[in-house]
């Protein structure tokens, strides 16, 4: 009996990309509510989007494949800050444990809140005047073209070969001294790039996908946990609405939380090194 020749990758990649286009349609209407977590979702969904179209430029072609991303990059730079605002509210409110510190996380809030809000308010009115549907358009015009025969290869063997690379980048940064802010950043983006394509390459990856995504998204929570931290000791650290002595106790208080966030980190590391 003939086996059945393996899928060609655009039979996955190409619904998987549709349906992460159809879940921006499905968000931009939450950003002019006061949904919390539309923001959040739209920075999820432009990454898993952005992720697989770096994965497969050799499937559409690079220029098709980096102007798409390009385009989807336009939105997802403004949702940096406004993503950063909100995590950096959720941990000074995390780090706040006694009424001192509480009343000086709520001075610098409202010292903030201004800027936030104009900040995200002109994020809205850019989507509103065009700025996602002219991604959405490169992204259908993308998808509307034919593969070309030749590059929609073994589905299989591109997923594994592009998870494999993702997984040698994690390798590649190692583990960075625990006061290396922008290295312990890039490496929990490694990590989200791997979490992103077993998600995305699923069908394709078979019984590797899910270790790959469940060991990815467990490094990529304790990292995001240290870069939260990091950013508001840098928030808090040139604060103007706080004294040099508040500024010197929330401070200590971040640090306290970091040193905790290192703990959990390393020994996530340990866990995943020892040999089963």
């Amino acid at each position: 009996m003939t086996e059945a020749p393996a899928p060609g990758v655009s039979a996955v990649l190409v619904p998987a990309l549709q349906a992460l286009a159809h879940e921006l349609d499905e968000i931009a209407p939450r950003l002019s509510t006061d949904d919390p977590e539309a923001v959040h979702d739209l920075r999820v969904t432009l990454r898993r989007l952005r992720s697989l179209l770096r994965a497969s430029r050799q499937i559409f072609g690079r220029f098709h494949a980096d102007f798409a991303r390009a385009e989807l990059g336009r939105i997802a730079a403004p949702t940096g800050a406004i993503r950063d605002e909100e995590a950096l509210r959720e941990t000074l409110d995390r780090v706040a444990a006694t009424p001192r510190l509480r009343a000086m996380v709520a001075r610098l809030k409202r010292a903030r809140g201004p800027r936030d809000r104009a900040r995200r308010a002109a994020f809205v009115r850019a989507v509103h005047q065009g700025l996602l549907t002219e991604a959405r358009r490169a992204l259908d015009a993308l998808l509307r073209l034919p593969v070309r025969p030749r590059r929609d290869r073994d589905g299989g063997k591109f997923a594994r070969r592009a998870l494999r690379r993702a997984l040698t980048e994690v390798e590649r940064r190692g583990s960075p001294p625990d006061d290396d802010v922008a290295g312990l950043h890039e490496l929990r983006i490694a990590h989200k790039r791997v979490r992103y394509l077993a998600m995305g390459l699923a069908p394709l990856l078979g019984d590797a996908a899910e270790p790959a995504r469940r060991r990815a998204e467990r490094a990529q929570k304790r990292l995001g946990d240290l870069h939260d931290l990091d950013v508001a000791r840098a928030v808090v650290a040139r604060s103007r609405c706080l004294s040099p002595v508040e500024r010197r106790a929330l401070v200590s208080a971040i640090a306290r939380d970091r040193a905790t966030a290192l703990t959990r980190f390393h020994a996530m590391q340990s866990e995943a090194e020892t040999p089963r």
